[in-house]
């Protein structure tokens, strides 16, 4: 999507939690500078798919993805 929107940027804030398995439970879109639906919506989908390493414990997480136009 970046590589087909020239100028696009911005910073999409997630909000995520992990369980102890690595597993993502659940992820929510807190913030969206860039104002895309589509690209935010990419993004959770990316987290929610994406594992992590085990814990004793798991985690709640609320992380800035900073895009910037390629040049």
């Amino acid at each position: 999507m970046l590589d087909h929107s020239t100028g696009l940027g911005g910073t999409i804030t997630l909000s995520f939690n992990i369980a102890p398995t690595g597993d993502v439970t659940q992820v929510s879109v807190v913030n969206d500078s860039m104002r895309d639906a589509e690209v935010a919506s990419c993004v959770a989908r990316a987290i929610h798919t994406a594992s992590f390493p085990t814990s004793g414990g798991g985690a709640n997480v609320k992380y800035p993805f900073v895009f910037s136009p390629g040049g």
